[in-house]
């Protein structure tokens, strides 16, 4: 039957059937052809199946498909693209370097510090936070918008209106007068 089944292959499913004509003995009494007959899966089975597939990847289908919100996004990253950027450093830092440069700091670092896929009144938020604490400079909070950086850009800056009582003090500013704003009488019935 091996011998058979090898002779039927090499005579009709070799490179040189070019006709299409399958061959076969009279031996064989009920020889068919393999009949196609497609079927739809339907709403419920196909719901289930993405489900399960995304669930085996680890994804979803807002990923997929470019229409994840920042949240699912920030999800994502964490759970599946984060510890493989980690792993991908640690792989990379021993290919490249020996035990010695390893313990002196020498190391690679992948991840992803633009922002990229926060909105823009998220990365706007962060630039004002940290930018008038003195934590970005302008050419960081540019970076931040995949802008360009500027001249002089690399300067910290700080907001003043915040000071130590301390300070205060030592200044002077205790001893002097703030104008005080004179209440509306309309205000009282309020």
């Amino acid at each position: 039957m091996k011998r058979e089944q090898q002779r039927l292959r090499d005579i009709n499913l070799s490179s040189d059937n070019n006709g299409g004509v399958f061959i076969y003995d009279t031996k064989y009494s009920d020889v068919q052809q393999v009949k196609s007959s497609p079927y739809t899966v339907d709403a419920e089975q196909t719901a289930l199946i993405n489900d399960n597939v995304y669930s085996y990847f680890g994804i979803n289908k807002d990923i997929l498909q470019s229409k994840a919100t920042e949240g699912v996004w920030e999800s994502y990253y964490e759970a599946k693209l984060e510890p493989f950027l980690i792993q991908l450093s640690q792989v990379v830092t021993s290919m490249l370097f020996n035990e010695k440069d390893i313990e002196s700091g020498s190391q690679c670092i992948y991840g992803s510090s633009r922002l990229q896929y926060a909105s823009n009144a998220t990365k706007l938020s962060l630039v004002t936070q940290l930018f008038d604490r003195g934590m970005f400079t302008h050419n960081e909070s540019r970076e931040v918008f995949n802008l360009p950086p500027i001249e002089n850009g690399d300067l910290f800056f700080i907001r003043l209106d915040y000071a130590k009582v301390v300070e205060v003090e030592n200044n002077g500013i205790q001893n002097q007068e703030l104008p005080i704003k004179e209440k509306n009488k309309d205000d009282n019935k309020q």
